[in-house]
Order: structure tokens, then C-alpha cells, then sequence
């Protein structure tokens, strides 16, 4: 065949260009690559939001932690990440003045007894406390936690310890990944809509290479942004504590980051000149949505993660679109001014609504945190968001500013397809037309920052709270508690408050000084008990202990109550980490090792008893002692007098104050404890003090679970065994005794049946 003349080539060139560009908005064939792409990516988008912990988990409130709704609800649906027992799930809902207004009962439904509904009575307007305890049906692992809600008003937000500033590392990673996503999104949508369109009918190759290269130049910046975002989320670059909260190690965050560069070359195929645009387009939507879920959105639900996406979405087109007008029209104007100031034109037209969008979801997502005006200066979060909040405002005067350059030129001649009327307006007309658009993408670069810092920032309403309530029995079977309240722990001199109460409540005075004390300990290293000055006034036992260091420490706390002293430890981590950053001690190498040898040795019991207190830090208690025998039997009773009996997938359940036992339905079978799932990826192990435990020598052992954030103590003898455990993790501060290792354990069904009998 003879070779083809250059004119030739470029004419067919041409038209299979443009038959291309005639295809944009039709319906795209789905290929077996393209099927194979989507079928990756959703098989990804599937895999992050399941989390495969050792407890049920709150997934999803309705309504939602920390949201303001305008009518009060009717129930309270929280959905988890497990299957929950029933025998040992409680939902409280409490007022402002600390008054129960939910029903008492509780429902189980699908998905796969995950979904909890709780009625409440008629509400009104004011702020709603929920606390919530759950057994999972898995393994019978107690979990809980506590959030609020308003009615007619957003919950207030109490902030403690200053949260860390993000470093400068976390900063500009934030911010380098969010400028590419917004170039990326901006750039595919300026060529989809104003810049294709136009050239289908005039052709501007040199437009079309530039356009190419600016998305590629967008591609590679998202692909190292996202890489430096997946080593931010190991700790690498944090300023506060580390730990990673999650799968396989690497953390949702993690998990997002490496989704988003495997979307990579998946967008690079389909936005190139063989590829479908409109699947590019589709592809990089699942890219916004990536960065909404690791929003503080996520924290609220569904709803609100598809709002952030939608606000991430017009703000980059308006943004990034604007980026590619600059980087293209140039070439255009060069080649032709009428296509340059058209394809401006219908740009403009786009961003004008995007812009408005932009702004409108803005402030919806202000509205979700809950955020008040008075809060804006109150936290460091709050005067960042009004920082972009002007800039926004000062993006938008410059938005009209270049609108009314584009729109009127010199003369005033309005842009209109067919009537268009070209003067020659010179190259010093032609560089001034553009100085606003310049100005407007410097400042959309500032708005990126200020984002970027949200982002990393805790929003106020996800703050802790100052005060830390923690409550513990005075005996294991007793109507009595003690609540240990402290101002905010932290090292240094704090306030404390030890005080009685009864199951509902009520203060239970202590009468007199006699036998009044408070000692604090350290418990992670070898350090003498310290007595603490403590009086008793208004009933309550009063003090102040200074924490010399951060650490582990036993608040224990004694008086004369009826005529006999009690005394109730209460452990606990300064600084709280519910309440600021906690630093990671350097491991210890004998510490590692009776870690593992303590872990080896209770991977070999066969059965156990395990009593546990669990406090949420703000005023919330659940006791509840649980018998197991491997592999699958298990016996569990609750302070309020409920009991269970669980043998594989068959349950037996008695409420409190029934004779009868009745079966309940299971969704999944029961386990043995495994402990070494429990504990996987511990880390921070420190020996410290020797004590005696009910006559036995014992070790304490500290460490920490980064996947739960969770910091525990342990309580070791000789023999490898563990015969206490404290935890600390969010919203959580379980103290548990340990016994009947491997002792004989008759846990049957029938037992369980002809007790009811």
C-alpha cells in the first residue's frame, strides 16, 4: 500500500477525532477491561467500611452523634459492626438532668441482628445523652460508648486538652492531595463540558495536547499525594500520639489512600483519547467519595458522607475547572479568540453553578458538626473554618470579576454563540483579560489549605469532655458505687471527687472523715504510692493528687461508710486519652518478652471466668461476669440480673425478675476468647511494679492495641497467667479479674432449662 500523504493523514486524523468527540454523552460500551475496572473498584469501595474487630462497634446512629434535629424522634436506631447478644446489649437515653426517656426496650434486627432500635418517649427540645453497651454474638466481647444528639439545638461542644496541631508534613500532604483530586475533577469536567463541545465543530489540536498534559500532570501529583497520605496514616509524620485504627494494620485511612492510587491508572486509561470520558468522569466520582469518607462527615452517617462528597465535588469543579481554563484558553485565545472567549463562556456558566452549590453545601456541612457562631474563635478548628470561609467569599468576588471580563469584553460586546463580533483587543489587553483568573486560583489554593487543616483538625463537637466520671462497685455484689470524678487528667495537680451513689443514682453520703484517704500510684513503673490531703464535705470525698508523669496510675480511694472503711482502686492513663494525646513509650525487651510468654499461656486455657466493670468516663456503668469453656460454651450474668447461657448457636435467656427461660436467636456461633486476636499488633510493652494480688505475687505489664486504641495493664503472675486487666479506650475503662483457669465449668442448655423450670 502507497504511503499516505501528510495532508491525507491529518484529515483522517481529524475526523476520527471528531468522531469521537461526537460520541462524548452517548452511551459507552463496557468493555472487558472497563467491566473488569469497575468490578475491582467496587469490590474495593465493598471492602473498606467492614472492620473486623473483636467487639461490636457503633457504625451508624439515626440520630446521628452530634447532629441537631428539628423534630424530636420517635426511636433511636444505632447500627453496629457485629451481631449483638441480647443478653447483655443495653441503650440508655438520658435528659439534660440526667432523667431515662427511652422505653427500657430493646429490638435486634437485620442486617444480621446488627441494628438496635430503642423507643423513646415524646421529646422536647433540648440535648440528648446516649450510652450504649454491647455483647458481641462472636466471641463475647463487651463494647460501649456515648454520644449525644439535640433537639431544636446542637449539642454543646466542651473542649479539654488542646488537640496537637497537624505537623507541616501532615499539612502539605493534605493539601497537595486535595489540590490534585480538585485539578484532576476540575480538569475532566472543563474538557467534558466546555472545552470538547466547542472543539467538535473547530479543532485546536495544540488545545486538545495541552488539556492531555495537564490532566496527566494532575494523575501523577494525586498518585504521590495519595502514596504520601497512606505513610501519614502509619504515624509517621503525626505530631500527637501514633496508632493506626484498623484492618490489616493500615487503617481506614490507610486503606482509602491505597484505593485511590490503584484509581490511578484506572482514570489515566479512560480519560485518555481511546478511553470513555464519561467513565473517567464516574471513576473520579469514587474518587471524591474515598475523601468524604475519611471526612469528619463520616462520623454522622451516610447521608452526611454523601453531602461532604457533593460539597468535594462542585468545589473542585469550580476550582479545577478554573485551573484548566487557564492552563488551555491561552492556546486557544492564541489560535483563535472567538473559541477561546467561547469556551470561557460556557465555563463560566458551569461555574457559576458550581459555585453556588459549593457554598450551599458548605454550610450544610457546618450545620451537620453542630457548630455554633460563638465557636468559631473558641477552637482552633473554628477559626480555620472562617478562614475559609472569608477566602471563599473573596474566591467568589473574583469569580465575578472574571465573568464580567469574559462576558463583556473591552467594548462591551456580550459573548453570544452566532453574534459574535471579534475585536483586537492586543497582547496587553489579552494578559490583563486573565490577571483576575490567576488571582482567583491563588486564593482557591489558600481555601485548599484551610481545608487541608479541617481536615486534620477535630471538629468541636467530637471534642471529650473535660471532666472524667469513672464508677466502681465497693463490692462486687453491692447496691453501693463509687464515683471517682477528676478534673481532666492530665500530669500535673487535678481536682478530685469521690462520692457514693445507688444504682439509680442517688448520692449516698459519707458521714465522716474517718478512714478518708486517696493514694495514687504509678503503676507502669516502679514508683511509690503517694497519699494525697483529702477532707470530706457535702458527703463527698475531696482532694488533689499531682501526677508527676505520664503513665499508668491507681487512684485508690477509702472512707467509713456504715459503720466500715471501704476502700475502691480506680485505674486510669495520664494524660486521658479520650481527652488529648498520649505519647508511646519505646518498648521494652523484657517487657516483649513476658508479653508473649503471658500471651502464649492464655492461649492455652481452656476455660475462664472473667468479672468486669465497665465505665464509659462520663457517668455510665455495666457489671457483668462471664463464664467460657472452649470451644463454644458460655455463661454470662449481668449486674441488673439478667442471664444467659450459649452453647454454639443455641441460646438460652432469662430476664431479671423471670423465672422462665426462653431461646434466643443467634446469628453467628460462639467462640472461645482468642486472645491473641484480641491483643494482635500490641505494642509500647512496659514492666512495672511487683505487687500482691489475693495473696499471689504479680508483675504489671503494659502495653497498647493500636488497632482499638486501646492501653492496657495487665496484672501477671510467675506462672504467665492474668489476673487483672485494666483497659483504656474510647469511651471505655474496664477493669476485670481473671479466675477459674482451666477449672471444670458445667455450662449446658439443659441446666439452663430445668433452672427456669
Amino acid at each position: 500500500m502507497a504511503p499516505q500523504p501528510p495532508e491525507r493523514l491529518s484529515q483522517q486524523r481529524t475526523a476520527r477525532g471528531r468522531s469521537r468527540l461526537r460520541a462524548i454523552g452517548s452511551h459507552a460500551t463496557l468493555t472487558p477491561v472497563r467491566f473488569l475496572l469497575a468490578g475491582l473498584v467496587a469490590l474495593a469501595l465493598g471492602w473498606l467500611p467492614s472492620r473486623a474487630w473483636a467487639h461490636s462497634d457503633l457504625q451508624q446512629a439515626e440520630p446521628a452523634a452530634g447532629a441537631s434535629v428539628p423534630t424530636p424522634p420517635a426511636t433511636l436506631r444505632l447500627r453496629f459492626s457485629e451481631p449483638l447478644d441480647l443478653s447483655a446489649t443495653r441503650v440508655v437515653v438520658t435528659d439534660e438532668g440526667g432523667e431515662r426517656v427511652d422505653a427500657g426496650e430493646l429490638a435486634l434486627g437485620p442486617p444480621g441482628d446488627r441494628l438496635a432500635v430503642v423507643g423513646l418517649v415524646p421529646l422536647g427540645e433540648g440535648v440528648y445523652t446516649v450510652r450504649w453497651a454491647t455483647l458481641s454474638q462472636v466471641d463475647g466481647h463487651r463494647w460501649q460508648g456515648t454520644f449525644r444528639f439535640g433537639v431544636g439545638r446542637a449539642p454543646p461542644a466542651v473542649v479539654d486538652v488542646a488537640p496537637p496541631l497537624p505537623s507541616s508534613a501532615e499539612l502539605a500532604i493534605r493539601w497537595l492531595a486535595l489540590v490534585a483530586t480538585t485539578l484532576l475533577v476540575g480538569g475532566l469536567t472543563f474538557r467534558a463540558y466546555a472545552l470538547e463541545p466547542i472543539l467538535a465543530a473547530h479543532p485546536c489540536p495544540p488545545a486538545v495536547r495541552r488539556s492531555l498534559a495537564f490532566q496527566r500532570a494532575a494523575l501523577g501529583l494525586l498518585a504521590l499525594a495519595s502514596i504520601g497520605e497512606f505513610v501519614a496514616s502509619l504515624g509517621v509524620f503525626s505530631s500527637g500520639a501514633t496508632g493506626v485504627d484498623a484492618r490489616f494494620g493500615i487503617g481506614k485511612a490507610g486503606s482509602l489512600a491505597l484505593l485511590r492510587v490503584a484509581l490511578v491508572p484506572m482514570i489515566g486509561y479512560l480519560a485518555s483519547p481511546r478511553g470513555s470520558l464519561g467513565m473517567a468522569l464516574a471513576f473520579t466520582g469514587m474518587l471524591v467519595l474515598t475523601r468524604a469518607q475519611a471526612a469528619h462527615a463520616a462520623l454522622f452517617g451516610l447521608g452526611p458522607i454523601f453531602v461532604e462528597a457533593a460539597h468535594q465535588a462542585v468545589a473542585a469543579v469550580w476550582l479545577g475547572g478554573a485551573a484548566a481554563l487557564a492552563c488551555v484558553v491561552p492556546v486557544l485565545a492564541a489560535a483563535s479568540p472567538e473559541l477561546g472567549s467561547r469556551v470561557a463562556a460556557r465555563f463560566a456558566r458551569l461555574a457559576g453553578v458550581a459555585a453556588g452549590l459549593a457554598l450551599a453545601s458548605g454550610l450544610g456541612n457546618v450545620a451537620l458538626l453542630g457548630l455554633a457562631p460563638d465557636q468559631l474563635f473558641d477552637s482552633r478548628y473554628g477559626q480555620t473554618l472562617a478562614l475559609k470561609l472569608l477566602l471563599v467569599l473573596a474566591m467568589l468576588g473574583l469569580a465575578a470579576l472574571v465573568w464580567r471580563r469574559v462576558s463583556a469584553w473591552d467594548r462591551g460586546r456580550l459573548v453570544v454563540a452566532g453574534s459574535w463580533q471579534p475585536p483586537d483587543p492586543g497582547p496587553d489587553h489579552r494578559s490583563e483579560r486573565w490577571r483576575y483568573l490567576r488571582l482567583e486560583l491563588v486564593v482557591g489554593a489558600g481555601v485548599l489549605a484551610s481545608a487541608a487543616a479541617l481536615a486534620l483538625l477535630p471538629a468541636p463537637s467530637s471534642a471529650g469532655a473535660t471532666v472524667l466520671e469513672l464508677i466502681r462497685p465497693i463490692n462486687p455484689a453491692g447496691p453501693i458505687r463509687a464515683h471517682l470524678r477528676l478534673d481532666g487528667p492530665r500530669v500535673g495537680t487535678v481536682r478530685a471527687e469521690v462520692h457514693l451513689a445507688d444504682r439509680a443514682g442517688a448520692l449516698v453520703a459519707i458521714a465522716t472523715d474517718i478512714g478518708a484517704r486517696l493514694r495514687a500510684t504509678p503503676l507502669d513503673v516502679d514508683g511509690h504510692p503517694m497519699d494525697i490531703a483529702a477532707t470530706v464535705a457535702d458527703g463527698r470525698l475531696l482532694g488533689s493528687p499531682a501526677f508527676d508523669r505520664a503513665g499508668w496510675w491507681r487512684v485508690a480511694a477509702s472512707a467509713d461508710f456504715a459503720g466500715q472503711t471501704f476502700e475502691v482502686p480506680f485505674e486510669l492513663l495520664v494524660p486521658d486519652p479520650n481527652r488529648g494525646s498520649v505519647d508511646l513509650p519505646v518498648p521494652e525487651a523484657e517487657a516483649e518478652r513476658m508479653f508473649a510468654a503471658a500471651l502464649a499461656r492464655m492461649e492455652r486455657l481452656r476455660a475462664i471466668r472473667q468479672h468486669e466493670a465497665l465505665s464509659d468516663g462520663v457517668g455510665g456503668l455495666f457489671i457483668s461476669t462471664a463464664e467460657y469453656a472452649a470451644p463454644d460454651r458460655a455463661r454470662l450474668t449481668t449486674d441488673e440480673g439478667d442471664a444467659s447461657v450459649t452453647v454454639g448457636m443455641a441460646q438460652m435467656f432469662r430476664r431479671a425478675g423471670q423465672q422462665a427461660w426462653q431461646p434466643l436467636r443467634r446469628t453467628a456461633p460462639l467462640r472461645y476468647p482468642n486472645y491473641r486476636a484480641t491483643y494482635e499488633g500490641a505494642t509500647a510493652q512496659r514492666a512495672g511494679r511487683t505487687e500482691e494480688l489475693d495473696g499471689i505475687a504479680v508483675r504489671i505489664l503494659s502495653f497498647y492495641v493500636p488497632r482499638d486504641r486501646a492501653w492496657y495493664c495487665w496484672w501477671v503472675a510467675d506462672d504467665g497467667l492474668v489476673h487483672r486487666e485494666a483497659m483504656v479506650a474510647p469511651s471505655h475503662y474496664m477493669s476485670t479479674r481473671l479466675d477459674r483457669f482451666d477449672a471444670p465449668a458445667d455450662i449446658t442448655l439443659e441446666v439452663a432449662t430445668s433452672a427456669g423450670g
